[in-house]
C-alpha cells in the first residue's frame, strides 16, 4: 500500500494537550496546553504552574503570575527560525512522502533512522513513526501518529530512560489533537493590558566573543585537565582540575568519591579524550540533568556554563566519535575549577563498536 499526499492540507489553528511525566528528584505529572495559530505565526502554552507563554516574531514573552511580571526573551543565532520551529509539534517534517508495502514496515524515506507501520490509534487509521538513540547518557524512544493523508500529528510519545538499568526518568505525551478550532480568547496576547514589558536580552550572558583571552585560557586549561584526568585514569590530576563544593543546593550533585570511582574505571579504554569549548555563559545555577530534555536547576551564583564538544576513541575497537556536553566552573582562587560535569556515557558507548 501507498501514501503519497500531493499537497499539504492548510491548517489555521491547532491545539493539543502534553503530559509529563519525571521520577527524579520525586515522582511528578505535569500538565501543558499548546495552541498554534498560523496567520501571523505564533505558540501560546498555559503552564501547570501557571505561567503563560507566546512565541512569535518578538521572541519568547513570559507572564509570570507569581510575581506579576511578563518578559520577553531575545537572543540571537537561533538554530531554526520560528516559521520553521514552531509548526513541527503539528507538522513534523512538512511535505513527506513515504511507501509503506502492504504488512511490512519500512524506512522512513526523509528522516534517517526513523522506522515506520501502519497502525491504528482510537479507531483511526494512523501512520506510526519510531526512533530510538542515544543523548547524553540517556537512551531516547520517540514515536509519531501521524494522519496517513495529510502527515498531520496525531499523538507523540518521547520516553527517556537509563539504558543500563532501563529506569524510566520521563516520558511525555502529546495528544488531543484539534484542528481549525476557536483558540480562546486573548490567548496569544502578552503582555496583558496595562502591564509593562520587560526585556532581557540572553545575549548579554554569552561570553564566548567577550571573555578576555586569559580568562578563557584557565577555562581552557582546567578542562584540558580534566581531559588528560579521564584520558589516563588519573585520579590525582582530576582533584586538581575539579572542586567538591557540595553544600546548599549543590549537596544534590555527585560525591567527589563517586566521580572519582568513574575516572579509576577508564584505565586503557580510549586512546582520544578531548574537549573543544563551543560556548561559554553566565548562569546563576548548577544544571543537573535528570534526562535530556530534564533537569535540576541548583542555585550557584557565579557559575560558568561551558558547553564543549568531546572527541573520543575506544582503544581496543577503533570505535569513535564526536558528542556535545556540558561543564559548569566556578571561580576558585586565581582560576577556575569544574563543579558538574554532564558525562554523556550513553553517546559514548553506542561508539564502542565502531564506525
Amino acid at each position: 500500500m501507498d501514501a503519497r499526499p500531493s499537497a499539504m492540507l492548510p491548517i489555521n489553528t491547532a491545539h493539543w494537550t502534553v503530559d509529563s511525566f519525571h521520577t527524579l528528584p520525586e515522582p511528578q505529572v505535569t500538565t501543558t496546553r499548546y495552541w498554534l495559530r498560523a496567520e501571523p505565526l505564533a505558540l501560546a502554552s498555559l503552564h501547570a504552574d501557571g505561567r503563560h507563554t507566546v512565541i512569535d516574531v518578538r521572541g519568547e514573552i513570559t507572564f509570570y503570575p507569581y510575581n506579576n511580571e511578563c518578559i520577553l526573551y531575545q537572543h540571537s543565532g537561533e538554530a531554526d527560525p520560528p516559521q520553521e520551529r514552531l509548526p513541527r509539534d503539528v507538522l513534523p517534517w512538512g511535505p513527506w512522502k513515504f511507501v509503506k508495502p502492504e504488512g511490512e514496515p519500512c524506512v522512513f524515506s526523509q528522516e534517517s533512522g526513523w522506522r515506520l507501520a501502519w497502525d491504528l490509534l482510537n479507531g483511526q487509521d494512523a501512520v506510526r513513526c519510531w526512533m530510538d538513540y542515544p543523548s547524553g547518557n540517556h537512551r531516547i524512544e520517540y514515536t509519531h501518529w501521524l494522519e496517513p493523508s495529510t502527515g498531520l500529528m496525531l499523538r507523540w510519545q518521547r520516553r527517556e530512560i537509563d539504558p543500563q538499568s532501563g529506569q524510566l526518568f520521563s516520558e511525555a505525551i502529546s495528544s488531543d489533537y484539534a484542528y481549525d478550532v476557536a483558540p480562546p480568547d486573548g490567548i496569544f496576547d502578552l503582555p496583558p493590558a496595562g502591564m509593562p514589558l520587560l526585556v532581557r536580552n540572553l545575549d548579554e550572558d554569552d561570553l564566548t566573543g567577550s571573555l578576555p583571552p586569559p580568562e578563557r585560557a584557565k577555562i581552557e586549561r582546567v578542562i584540558a585537565m580534566s581531559d588528560a584526568a579521564w584520558l589516563t585514569s588519573d585520579v590525582l590530576k582530576f582533584r586538581r582540575a575539579w572542586t567538591f563544593t557540595r553544600t546548599g543546593h549543590l549537596s544534590n550533585l555527585p560525591s567527589q568519591a563517586e566521580w572519582e570511582r568513574c575516572v579509576g574505571a577508564m584505565a586503557g579504554l580510549m586512546s582520544q579524550w578531548e574537549s573543544t569549548i563551543s560556548t561559554i555563559r553566565k548562569s546563576d545555577c548548577v544544571y543537573r540533568r535528570t534526562g535530556p530534555s530534564s533537569a535540576w536547576m541548583l542555585r550557584a551564583p557565579g557559575t560558568l556554563w561551558v558547553k564543549a564538544r568531546l572527541r573520543f576513541q575506544w582503544s581496543a575497537t577503533g570505535g569513535e566519535g564526536e558528542v556535545d556536553t556540558e561543564y559548569f566552573l566556578l571561580k576558585r582562587w586565581n582560576g577556575f575549577r569544574i563543579v558538574h560535569w554532564e558525562y554523556p556515557g550513553a553517546e559514548i558507548s553506542a561508539a564502542r563498536s565502531g564506525n
